[in-house]
Formats: structure tokens, sequence, C-alpha cells
């Protein structure tokens, strides 16, 4: 039997097909079945772990995003942004704060510039910058090259982003973006 994504959700996400059986791969060919209650059918997480939350009072989320995106860049620009209207919608707050962590590098460095899915990843995270109310701990300046999660130092630049989302509250930079400086006599 399909699963409903979620009540009220995005139109964005309603384009993505969200039962087992329709599911398509990049490409256009069939996913393989899942077990019912798999964390990697559409809305099994949503589902199980966050609709319930719904009824109580939280003020914002922070997202520690995994990197099996990164083959679906485009899908991801429309998909995340649609996440975090959908989980505002739910929580009936347009002032919801969602902050996030970017993926962090991995993999050793190249001696040349190359094509780089995890970098056009990170590009869709920035954008949803352009969100209200959104925020991003900066990650690409920690990663390892060998272990895919970097040691808890994103998590130390979470909680000042966090806490910017209330507005009586003033923090400094909480990751290593600069601000734009002006050249010469502008």
């Amino acid at each position: 039997m399909p699963v409903r994504a979620c009540r009220g959700c995005d139109p964005a996400c309603r384009r993505l097909a969200l039962c087992g059986r329709e599911e398509l791969r990049p490409g256009g060919t069939p996913a393989e079945p899942q077990a019912p209650g798999s964390p990697n059918v559409p809305s099994t997480l949503y589902n199980g772990m966050i609709a319930c939350l719904a009824p109580f009072a939280v003020r914002g989320a922070i997202w520690y995003q995994g990197e099996s995106n990164a083959d679906r860049t485009q899908q991801y620009q429309t998909l995340f942004p649609a996440l975090i209207r959908d989980w505002r919608r739910a929580w009936g707050r347009d002032d919801f704060a969602f902050h996030f962590v970017q993926l962090a590098n991995f993999t050793a460095r190249k001696p040349e510039p190359a094509e780089s899915l995890w970098a056009e990843l990170r590009e869709a995270q920035t954008m949803t910058l352009a969100l209200p109310h959104t925020g991003m701990a900066v990650a690409v300046d920690i990663g390892d090259a060998v272990d895919i999660h970097p040691p808890n130092q994103a998590g130390r630049r979470l909680p000042p982003c966090a806490q910017c989302a209330a507005p009586d509250i003033r923090l400094p930079q909480c990751d290593p973006v600069r601000p734009v400086v002006p050249v010469g006599n502008a």
C-alpha cells in the first residue's frame, strides 16, 4: 500500500514519486524494492520521527546532511528548501529556524581543479540560505580525506548558529565565511 508523504506537503515534494514501487532512480529506471519501514523510502523517516513532534512547541531544527544526495544536486536544490517550507508549515511557524551543516570535504585533494558532485551539493546548500531564518555551519575546511565524519568540529559551529535563531541574541559569525569588504575607494 502506498505511503502518503505528509499532510500539506510542499508541491515540490509531490513531484517526486513517494511510493516504493513507483520510485525511480536517476535516469528513470525502477528502484530496487525496499523492505517496509526502510529508512531509504521517502517519507519513512519523516512519518516515523518528525511528524509526531509537530504538536510540540519547537522553535527550529538543526540538520546534518549526508552525502547520499550528491548525485542528485539539481533535485536537491528543490527538495531541501521544500523540506524546510514543509516543516515550517507543520509547525505553523514562518519563522521556524532551520540551521544545517555544510557537507564537509572528503577524499584526497586533487592537484588541479576538477568536477565535484560534493561541491555542487555544497552550492545547493548555500543557495538554500536565500530562505529566511536559515543558517549554515561551513564545514568544507574541516573535512578529512579518510574519515567521512570529521571529528566534532561541525558540532562546535552549530550552537552559535542555532542561538542566532533568537532575534534578541547577537552572536559573532559562526563559521569561516567572511563578509564582503570593499577594495580601494569604493
